[in-house]
């Protein structure tokens, strides 16, 4: 079943904004083919699946700017921990929420972890990831 989301022009052009798109749009219709979670950074461009280990993995999302402005962005509306940042990458972490965040290029990453102990491992492993690469 597809929904779709309408919306005024200007929260329409709101969210261009944030997206960092420039220009006027006449038409507008926002047609997710996902579910909404709540969360700022997933509702706005990401695509879920579900991974073998059953914990959720949203992927496919893409945001204009470099790595700096989505770390903005994302302390924006959370409060997060920065694990690693470049010129092409950044790693947040945010322990109210256990998700880890990850840009790298232009495209997004968020996994969410259902425990602390979980997230804890996860957060050790993205850091002696980018320590080694």
């Amino acid at each position: 079943m597809e929904t779709i989301i309408k919306v005024t022009a200007e929260q329409f052009q709101n969210l261009i904004n944030e997206k960092g798109f420039n220009g006027n749009f006449d038409n507008y219709e926002i047609t997710p083919d996902y579910p909404l979670t709540g969360n700022k950074i997933i509702d706005l461009c990401l695509h879920s699946r579900i991974k073998e280990d059953a914990s959720t993995l949203y992927y496919g999302g893409h945001i204009f700017g470099d790595c700096y402005t989505f770390q903005s962005y994302v302390n924006k509306h959370y409060n997060t921990s920065c694990l690693f940042v470049d010129g092409y990458r950044a790693v947040l972490a945010d322990n109210d929420t256990y998700n880890i965040y990850t840009y790298c290029e232009g495209d997004i990453t968020v996994n969410t972890y259902k425990t602390i102990e979980e997230y804890q491992v996860a957060i050790a492993e993205a850091i002696e990831f980018y320590e080694n690469n």
